[in-house]
């Protein structure tokens, strides 16, 4: 125990490390007292979710479609959050704080029939309980070894084809009797939806093509976490200064091509300080996404072409079937290397280490040039059982919501 605590603070800090285990025995004692009284109690209709940054990504698709089901109506749906409500809730759902010692997190925690999470997963209580372990992405190329671990009273985890389980079960460290569900990601379902005003939430501007930038994790978060020993002095690989950065944005206008740069929801806000809005080039980050009320998804499904890295939504953005360019420039940089060992076969598209190869994808997406599509359908059908946007249908059917 002391031997974790100092640890702890050797990676945190005193005072953050204090604020964490505080916050975190208080729970406990909380949970453990409540379930003095809750563990012979008949569980009850409630499901309890979490997601990656608040009703977003699997979590949250999955809810929306429970709520346009009418499953509020016979099951209480419970929110786990990390950040404060900004949103009226509808009939019978409601919230508990995640980071918080909550008597109300506990007393759902012990009596919900459903736990579902995207990151942070709510231990079982009971053996009759249901964890699902939905994910936060598909697959992605960055190795989250040791860090993604799934925990042990965890049921059933979201997955794509048996294919790829032998890596999913080494990534996520799955245990045996842990089963893998190939009924797809219900994220990727609103891929397959009409989210054409998605852009108007960020531009009045019509262009000619949009090129999607979604960098993945890199630093940050509650943990401060860090996976890449790169030096990143504008927050992203590729482009260097404020000089580079702005002649980027020259030539999209140029050819009038909007890039978005959306930056991950758990990074370092000091890291990427100097990305600024241009004419051709809007920034979002966590809290300008939460703001604006954009969802990832529908932003993607708006993309003629994505640009990403090692990230899942490289591998979400697959199933539309549109170009799709790998920056590589510091893979030798990542801590826990690479989670497959032949990365190519997943590479469906060109492979970017510098400017010169970031403005050549763009002017190919700009020209209809694209080389690399059979690829993309071959690497497609190996990864994914189901390909047709149902996700949320067949999860709720495998949990006799419907």
């Amino acid at each position: 125990m002391i031997l974790r605590a100092f640890s702890k603070i050797k990676k945190y800090g005193i005072r953050k490390s204090l604020k964490i285990m505080y916050e975190y025995s208080l729970y406990n004692y909380i949970s453990e007292f409540m379930g003095l009284f809750l563990k012979k109690r008949k569980l009850l209709n409630i499901i309890l979710i979490e997601s990656h940054n608040d009703f977003d990504c699997n979590g949250g698709a999955f809810f929306d479609y429970l709520i346009k089901n009418n499953v509020n109506l016979n099951y209480k749906i419970v929110w786990l959050l990390k950040h404060k409500i900004d949103r009226k809730l509808p009939t019978n759902v409601t919230y508990a704080r995640l980071y918080c010692p909550s008597i109300k997190r506990a007393y759902y925690s012990w009596l919900a029939k459903y736990l579902l999470a995207d990151c942070v997963i709510t231990p079982k209580h009971r053996e009759n309980q249901i964890s699902i372990y939905l994910t936060h992405g598909a697959i992605g190329l960055k190795s989250v070894h040791g860090k993604e671990n799934v925990h042990k009273s965890v049921d059933y985890i979201l997955a794509g084809s048996k294919n790829y389980d032998s890596v999913y079960r080494y990534e996520l460290s799955v245990y045996e009797h842990q089963k893998l569900l190939h009924i797809g990601f219900p994220c990727m379902d609103i891929l397959f939806k009409d989210n054409r005003d998605e852009l108007k939430k960020i531009t009045d501007y019509s262009f000619s093509k949009v090129v999607l930038w979604m960098p993945t994790f890199r630093k940050g978060g509650r943990q401060s976490r860090n996976d890449s020993t790169s030096d990143l002095p504008m927050g992203i690989p590729i482009i260097y200064d404020v000089e580079e950065y702005r002649k980027l944005n020259k030539e999209l206008h140029h050819s009038n091509i909007l890039m978005i740069i959306k930056i991950h929801p758990m990074q370092d806000p000091s890291t990427y300080s100097k990305l600024v809005n241009l004419s051709n080039i809007i920034v979002l980050d966590g809290n300008m996404t939460k703001k604006l009320g954009i969802d990832n998804y529908r932003l993607m499904s708006q993309a003629d072409a994505l640009i990403s890295d090692y990230s899942s939504v490289c591998y979400q953005f697959l199933i539309l079937n549109r170009p799709i360019g790998f920056v590589l420039s510091d893979v030798n940089d990542l801590k826990a290397g690479l989670a497959v060992d032949n990365p190519e076969f997943f590479l469906a598209g060109p492979q970017i280490y510098n400017i010169d190869e970031l403005k050549s994808f763009v002017y190919n997406v700009r020209d209809n040039i694209d080389t690399f599509e059979d690829k993309r359908i071959k690497l497609l059908e190996w990864l994914y059982d189901y390909r047709d946007g149902n996700a949320c249908e067949r999860l709720s059917s495998y949990l006799n919501l419907i």
